[in-house]
């Protein structure tokens, strides 16, 4: 059972009004209603524990066990005599639902590691058995199975093709013949990556109608090819009638498998895979036309030119609306242009002028958007002993430079002053602390204009969303942390305190040198 089916059970068991569970949870009612309705994803375990707690003290008679014990398919839960012992099942039985969009947009950011020398040439040395071809211009496979070997004999014609060309790919179609199936999942992986590594590029048109959390499903799977900078993703932004639904793959002037359905029926669905050269080409033309009608679904920013990647980052956080941002470092754009100039003493590749100007005013709007507006950053302090030692990452891919910088002490204490000035000068910026463990990616989300994601690397890859539906489950993820933070003035002094801690403590080693 879901978790919204389950709280809204326990409310109406236990005869709670919507408004006397957000005050023990310190939440607006509004959002419990949308809790309750399955109109927000299911919030983090700590509230769950909250939750659980609130209803063992409320569930303890014999014929609301009983029903618990029915509605939540759990026999042991009617023979319960402990509130505690209630509550460690209740809240087994509130966490073991589906899995929600926030954890699944958290394994999509665990995945941002994933594309890597090592990872590809695993996948480039699987090679798969090439598929039993028949004379005959037109095949038919049936049903789920019979998709995934149309789809995989497709890909094996890919393979063959004396010199690269562009895969067409299109489903909107129930995404089960594609997730769930570990082994096919596996194999058209490896397929897939052994295409783009022989130059191939991928068009893929998504269908984002879906249920988030399916959809959030298919983006993790295509994820890492997204970043191989060989696929670009797109979607229709209207929604389609539901009724007939279409999967069309086309390797323009070879082959195109196609199949229609009727709503979520594709189990018995008849898929044809055809070698007619017109009716190929037939096919391609349908793909382009359908195309024209799309928007890219993840912009993916070239990184040939870190300059020009750093400056669509800043643009992005300067955009109007709230903005929640977590880096594993300090950030950028709180840098002090000051800062930047010892840098370049420093880098590999002498800093361009014209970036310290940048800074200089990139960093100028920034406080300017301070003043008007909220803005949320995470961020994880390095510890007094890894920046005496040289071990705290700047993160400056962006900068132009091969391989890490890190900070001096000098300049993470000027780094940390101006974090603090900009703390104590705006009421609108607020800074929360993390104590997780470092992440390969910096995640920037404003709920009105979208979501940037940066993986740090050689080189950085920047990747741009604004697909509402996906947007809406990145920002439930991030606002859903600062909840758990209950974030409050008393915490802002107390992340103040800690700052100036650090900035102390780092002052004195540098006096006693």
């Amino acid at each position: 059972m879901s978790f919204s089916k389950n709280l809204d059970f326990l409310l109406n068991v236990t005869n709670t009004p919507n408004n006397v569970l957000a005050r023990h949870l310190s939440l607006d009612p509004s959002y419990i209603s949308r809790l309750r309705r399955g109109e927000r994803s299911a919030p983090h375990e700590d509230y769950i524990r909250m939750i659980a707690v609130f209803f063992s003290r409320r569930c303890m008679e014999p014929y609301i066990l009983s029903a618990l014990s029915t509605e939540m398919n759990n026999p042991y839960i009617s023979t319960v005599m402990d509130p505690e012992e209630l509550s460690d099942l209740l809240f087994t039985c509130l966490s073991e639902t589906e899995e929600t969009s926030s954890s699944r947009v958290q394994t999509i950011l665990s995945d941002f590691s994933m594309p890597s020398s090592k990872t590809i040439t695993h996948r480039q040395n699987t090679e798969s058995e090439t598929k039993k071809e028949t004379a005959s211009d037109l095949r038919m496979f049936y049903g789920m199975e019979g998709r995934r070997q149309a789809t995989l004999a497709l890909f094996s014609l890919a393979l063959k093709q004396p010199q690269p060309g562009t895969l067409l790919l299109f489903s909107d179609e129930n995404s089960k013949w594609m997730l769930d199936s570990s082994s096919f999942s596996r194999e058209w992986s490896d397929l897939l990556w052994q295409i783009i590594l022989r130059g191939n590029k991928v068009k893929v048109i998504h269908k984002v109608s879906r249920d988030i959390d399916e959809m959030l499903d298919v983006i993790h799977q295509w994820l890492p090819f997204y970043a191989s900078g060989s696929v670009e993703p797109y979607y229709y932004p209207r929604l389609r009638d539901g009724v007939y639904k279409r999967t069309l793959s086309v390797l323009p002037g070879t082959a195109a498998v196609f199949a229609t359905s009727i709503g979520d029926n594709t189990e018995n669905t008849a898929n044809f895979m055809s070698k007619d050269r017109l009716t190929v080409d037939s096919f391609t033309n349908e793909f382009y036309s359908y195309l024209a009608l799309c928007r890219p679904l993840i912009h993916i920013h070239a990184p040939q030119n870190p300059a020009s990647l750093l400056t669509d980052l800043y643009t992005f956080q300067l955009r109007s609306g709230s903005l929640i941002f977590e880096t594993d470092a300090l950030g950028l754009i709180t840098m002090p242009v000051s800062m930047v100039k010892s840098l370049n003493q420093r880098c590999p590749q002498e800093i361009p002028v014209s970036y310290i100007e940048s800074q200089k005013r990139f960093s100028s709007l920034f406080e300017q958007k301070l003043s008007e507006e909220p803005v949320y950053q995470i961020i994880r302090l390095s510890s007094a002993k890894n920046i005496r030692e040289g071990k705290a990452v700047i993160g400056a891919s962006l900068l132009g430079s091969g391989s890490d910088i890190f900070y001096t002490t000098e300049e993470y204490i000027l780094h940390l002053q101006n974090i603090l000035r900009l703390l104590t000068s705006y009421d609108h910026y607020h800074v929360v602390l993390s104590l997780s463990e470092e992440n390969s990616y910096s995640l920037y989300c404003n709920e009105e204009q979208g979501v940037m994601v940066l993986k740090e690397g050689s080189p950085p890859i920047l990747f741009e969303i604004t697909e509402a539906n996906m947007v809406s489950a990145f920002w439930d993820y991030m606002y859903q942390f600062l909840q758990n933070k209950q974030y409050h003035p008393q915490l802002r002094a107390a992340t103040i305190q800690q700052i100036c801690t650090l900035i102390d403590e780092l002052t004195r080693t540098e006096d006693s040198k």
